[in-house]
């Protein structure tokens, strides 16, 4: 399989892992993340205009200033739920746990039995027990259970005073930070220690104000008449919060005689800051818990809460596959400039996606999108990067390695058109055309392969470049891609290897009871201008001048002197004192085709 093939398929099956894992869910770091994602979601959208259903009546410092007590007597919550609904308030629900027995208990209760409108406030725990008075107040607030609710949260219950108990309904508040600290969503049921499933706050104040039954269905989902509330897999709902602190109508509790409540609902809770009930929300790190519990319910009311449960999981996962798709093919392009721009758009599109689903209300998982995005691009680059290494390595079969750099790094390379010091050998073959026709084209081919073989291996370790391989024989250049004094006799070492492995390569033939091969060779040192030959598109290295033309010719002088090397005097000289040592003099020799003499050495 080839490498981008690969890349396309590990990269679907670590999205589709990553979707059905969902990383985001299982807490930690990711949890993290993904929140941190969702807030810049609600920062690209901006605050939004929150519906008029919704109101909220604050204990702020101007109430705590105005009544000179901390906390408020329950007298003055008292007269602020007379207020609110003399006003209009549809349903007034507590954001405060009122336990034990205080001053104002007798006017807070009987404001509580005037009318069968409020909400009152519990935190629950999976180890405190309830009395009777509690339980029965459960009673009237539980919901139609098709699953099981998750456990409950805290060590404990704290409910009303039992004085509150039998003209209240009861929501709890209990809430589960993000890992970074931060409410992104609520569970809507819990089970009570004694065994009742009450609602949460938002959700027991929207059943009071439209009288509708509440289900909490199989499906991760509450029914409330005909209206779905979708949750994410623990049986909470996601907040999809409006703005900052105010966003939602706030009204001091000292003004609710003056404010106008007709037919809304009204939370009444903390502001001030002596409280310290707050939570971190993306608009506003610092928002009162009882706004982040009126935007639930205005998000239950009007539709708007963010939907986190099987949908949007099998969207999570067949976006997953689909980024993964679209990513390993655009980090796969074969121009790194065109791969990263390619990439970029991906993100891009990955995000505007995120940002359409949260324009629907679909809080789709970054983590995933990304992650599955990241992962495959890795893989794209990955294989793009093994395709050239191949590519590379093919090409590079067609150059020495020694020049493979070299030429890699420019299109024109420094040494193109210099003048240097440098030996040019040649080597070819005896009697190849009487061998050849007696081989056959299949076995001269690979008679050719063996030799050719020989000849790199000798050129390679005596720092020597293949210039150009010419049937039969061989052109091979020292001093590319840059000079050095020992060149001359690297020239004199190569020759040595090239019949090393000529008398290798006969021990194969006599196998094969073919004639020993025999070869010639000739070298010359002298000034030469290195340059890159050829056209636009296709070019190669080489090294013109005297020095390579007479070289050319040393061979007919060995065939002529019955000599298998045949070097200049000036190869040898550069070569050093000893370099003579086994060759004999040929004197000065005219070369065809050109003027002057050439002082020559021979080894028979």
């Amino acid at each position: 399989m080839k490498p981008f093939q690969l890349a396309i398929l590990f990269s679907l099956c670590v999205a589709l892992m990553i979707g059905l894992w969902r990383p985001a869910d299982t807490g930690g770091i990711a949890a993290g993340i993904e929140g941190r994602l969702l807030d810049l979601r609600f920062t690209f959208r901006g605050p939004l205009m929150p519906p008029p259903d919704i109101a909220i009546l604050a204990i702020d410092d101007k109430t705590l200033a105005g009544l000179d007590a901390f906390p408020p007597p329950r007298s003055a919550l008292a007269d602020g739920l007379i207020a609110a609904r003399e006003r209009g308030a549809l349903v007034v629900a507590f954001d405060l746990l009122l336990p034990g027995a205080s001053e104002g208990d007798e006017a807070f209760a009987k404001a509580l039995a005037e009318r069968e409108d409020t909400i009152l406030a519990v935190s629950l725990g999976n180890t405190a027990t309830v009395g009777d008075a509690l339980a029965m107040a459960l009673q009237g607030s539980a919901i139609g259970i098709v699953q099981n609710p998750p456990p409950p949260i805290g060590a404990g219950a704290l409910g009303p005073h039992k004085a509150f108990l039998g003209n209240a309904t009861l929501g709890h508040v209990n809430i589960a930070l993000e890992p970074d600290g931060s409410l992104r969503r609520m569970p809507l049921a819990l089970t009570a220690p004694g065994g009742a499933t009450i609602p949460a706050l938002p959700l027991a104040a929207l059943r009071v104000a439209t009288g509708e039954t509440l289900t909490l269905l199989s499906g991760n989902a509450i029914l409330s008449g005909n209206r779905r509330i979708a949750l994410d897999a623990q049986n909470a709902a996601a907040i999809n919060y409006f703005g900052p602190e105010s966003t939602i109508p706030t009204i001091s509790l000292l003004d609710a005689g003056e404010a106008a409540f007709d037919g809304k609902i009204v939370f009444v809770g903390a502001t001030a800051q002596g409280f310290g009930d707050r939570v971190a929300t993306p608009y506003d790190r610092r928002l009162p818990g009882v706004e982040a519990l009126a935007t639930l319910t205005a998000n239950i009311i009007a539709g708007q809460t963010l939907r986190r449960d099987g949908v949007t999981w099998m969207l999570d996962i067949a976006l997953g596959i689909l980024i993964a798709l679209v990513a390993v093919f655009a980090a796969a392009r074969e121009r790194p400039a065109l791969a990263m721009g390619a990439t970029v758009l991906v993100w891009l599109g990955g995000w505007a996606v995120l940002m359409l689903g949260f324009s629907r209300f679909l809080w789709l998982d970054a983590t995933t999108l990304f992650a599955a995005a990241i992962i495959a691009g890795l893989a794209g680059a990955m294989a793009r990067r093994v395709v050239q290494r191949n590519r590379a390595t093919n090409l590079a079969r067609y150059q020495s390695p020694l020049m493979a750099e070299t030429l890699a790094g420019s299109a024109r390379p420094d040494l193109d058109g210099r003048a240097q010091d440098a030996a040019a050998l040649f080597i070819d073959a005896a009697a190849f055309t009487e061998r050849s026709a007696r081989l056959g084209p299949e076995k001269t081919a690979q008679f050719l392969r063996d030799f050719h073989a020989g000849i790199e291996r000798a050129a390679l370790a005596s720092r020597g470049v293949v210039e150009q391989y010419a049937g039969d024989g061989a052109m091979i250049v020292f001093g590319l891609p840059t000079p050095s004094p020992e060149d001359a006799a690297n020239t004199l070492a190569c020759i040595d290897r090239l019949f090393a492995e000529c008398a290798t390569l006969n021990e194969r033939l006599a196998e094969q009871g073919e004639p020993p091969l025999g070869i010639r060779v000739g070298a010359h040192y002298g000034t030469v201008i290195a340059s890159i030959l050829g056209g636009a598109t296709q070019a190669h290295v080489t090294l013109s001048g005297d020095v390579v033309n007479a070289a050319s010719r040393f061979q007919e002088v060995a065939k002529t002197e019955g000599a298998r090397i045949v070097v200049s005097d000036a190869l040898l000289d550069a070569a050093g004192m000893d370099a003579r040592g086994g060759f004999e003099p040929v004197g000065q020799v005219a070369l065809r085709g050109r003027d002057g003499t050439v002082d020559l050495w021979k080894r028979v």
